[in-house]
């Protein structure tokens, strides 16, 4: 067995994605030029495909993998996945973070070659040199091959789709890396964005990778938010710099528009693998988003997830951790370099357990002037409540305008009722491996009304590890320790970024300059 060989072909001529597999698990790598041919390969099948591409069969649906590439084998192999879907869409965000991200871009490239039109890359927002230059991709691509390949990858991550979506019996699906825009009526739209290029900093084509939905701990700090729902459109995403937050009354019109009955998405890391969103309607049963993450103990020792759908029913997957993890052996590289890296990241993952004790030694030194600062922004979230209060709970037939940065739903938008009027709808059943929900009747929105589906969850019974591990064991489970990297892209801080500013600063955003961030940390800190 040698570190850098030919990419593998079976007698009939497709790649060998076992081998492959096996020559990865070793620590090897594939000869540049046979991955640049790969590239060029694919890049064909990709521009063949219009920003939307349409599916007709059971579909298994993956999230982010940051370059996780156990977590891609894991999902990618389980049996209780096999003869049950015809085709695979992954949702983007392939590379960064991780360090096996040309692993996981080989191994699907593969994938795509040997099945073109039953696996379906869509692109995320890291799929672009903008953030693959800060995130991690590129220094990867350095390592193990050259400056040039990069080049190609980020060529080929212009032609990739932007949005499946995905026709079943129960109804038809919206998939995309981010979400919705202010900027999109119809689905019609999308195929009228010239694709092949980086994604601009706004705009449908930006909002398509990077939006959100709000979440339910919006609603836990703004009150008004809870109590007027339904009013909410889009609201700006400071914490990404870019795009926007889109809220129930912008996902019912999309969803009622089109004829979708939900949205799927990446984009988010959350503890189970797969988060349902209902927009802060506590009627609703089946969610109108799902928010699908297939990269396991990325942060806060979650668990990865992948969405089947069919035409009867949805299957949700659940993943503790990657089941291959004792299986790789990097035999092949050089052993005194993986050796040296192997110690920096026991080092480094110390060093972050330190950090915690470090900062709560500091703090409890300046006990009594974060008092002082709490009390300060006490009274200053108290006085916003109160004003937002009285926007939302006023009785005035004219209320005064709530201004955001950037506003996009008017105020009389915001402000306006609507009755639900009789609900029916849809039977959420959980079966074996499953949580037990009750049989309910409701309506996917108050506007239309879907078929019964029924919901099965695949738990994962393996036993998850623990975050604190020995050096020993970060030597068999060489990815665990990316928690640097985890805690900029989560919706919960870790355990030292509790502090409002920390989380902000670090919250996944586009790349800025540090200008930039120097001006926005001061102003948090005012």
């Amino acid at each position: 067995m040698n570190y850098i060989i030919s990419l593998p072909k079976t007698p009939t001529g497709l790649y060998d994605t076992k081998a492959l597999q096996n020559q990865f698990m070793h620590g090897g790598i594939i000869k540049e030029e046979d991955v640049s041919r790969l590239i060029e390969e694919s890049k064909c099948y990709f521009g063949l495909e219009e920003n939307v591409v349409h599916v007709y069969d059971n579909t298994l649906i993956f999230g982010d993998y940051h370059g996780q590439y156990f977590d891609l084998i894991t999902q990618m192999n389980d049996p209780f996945w096999k003869d049950r879907y015809s085709t695979s869409i992954y949702l983007g965000d392939y590379v960064d973070r991780g360090t096996m991200s040309c692993e996981v871009l080989i191994t699907l490239l593969c994938m795509k070659v040997n099945n073109p039109s039953h696996v379906i890359m869509l692109r995320g927002n890291h799929e672009s040199r903008n953030m693959t230059r800060a995130m991690g991709f590129m220094a990867e691509c350095k390592m193990k091959y050259s400056l040039i390949l990069y080049r190609q990858f980020c060529s080929l991550f212009d032609s990739l789709p932007l949005v499946c979506i995905v026709h079943r019996d129960i109804g038809d699906f919206f998939c995309c890396h981010g979400g919705i825009s202010p900027d999109m009526t119809s689905i019609n739209q999308i195929n009228s964005i010239d694709r092949f290029h980086e994604p601009p900093l706004e705009g449908l084509f930006c909002d398509l990778l990077w939006a959100d939905p709000i979440s339910e701990k919006k609603f836990e700090e703004q009150p008004g938010f809870k109590r007027h729902y339904d009013a909410i459109s889009f609201l700006p995403n400071n914490e990404r710099n870019c795009s926007y937050y889109f809220g129930y009354k912008a996902i019912d019109e999309f969803l009622q528009n089109n004829n979708i009955i939900a949205v799927i998405r990446g984009h988010q890391c959350n503890r189970e693998g797969v988060e349902m969103h209902f927009f802060g309607c506590d009627e609703l049963e089946f969610p109108l988003c799902f928010t699908v993450f297939s990269a396991s103990l990325y942060s806060l020792n979650n668990q990865s997830g992948t969405l089947l759908l069919s035409n009867e029913k949805i299957d949700i997957g659940r993943y503790n951790q990657p089941d291959c993890l004792n299986q790789y052996n990097p035999i092949l590289p050089n052993p005194i370099l993986f050796s040296v890296i192997k110690v920096m990241e026991s080092i480094e993952d110390i060093m972050y357990q330190l950090i915690p004790f470090v900062f709560n030694e500091e703090n409890s030194e300046h006990e009594e002037t974060d008092r002082i600062q709490e009390n300060q922004i006490q009274i200053q979230q108290e006085n916003f409540k109160k004003e937002a209060g009285s926007y939302f709970g006023s009785s005035e037939k004219d209320p005064k305008p709530l201004f955001f940065e950037n506003p996009i739903t008017p105020l009389n938008s915001c402000l306006s009722q609507s009755n639900p009027g009789d609900e029916e709808g849809i039977n959420v059943i959980e079966k074996e491996l499953s949580i037990e929900v009750p049989e309910v009747k409701q309506s996917i929105s108050k506007k239309g009304k879907i078929n019964n589906i029924s919901i099965t969850f695949k738990e994962d019974t393996q036993k998850k590890n623990s975050l604190f591990l020995s050096f020993d064991q970060s030597e068999v489970h060489p990815l665990i320790y990316n928690d640097l990297h985890a805690s900029i892209a989560t919706q919960e801080p870790s355990l030292y970024e509790t502090k409002d500013t920390t989380k902000l600063i670090r919250q996944e955003s586009l790349p800025v300059s540090i200008d930039e961030i120097r001006k926005k940390y001061l102003g948090l800190n005012k």
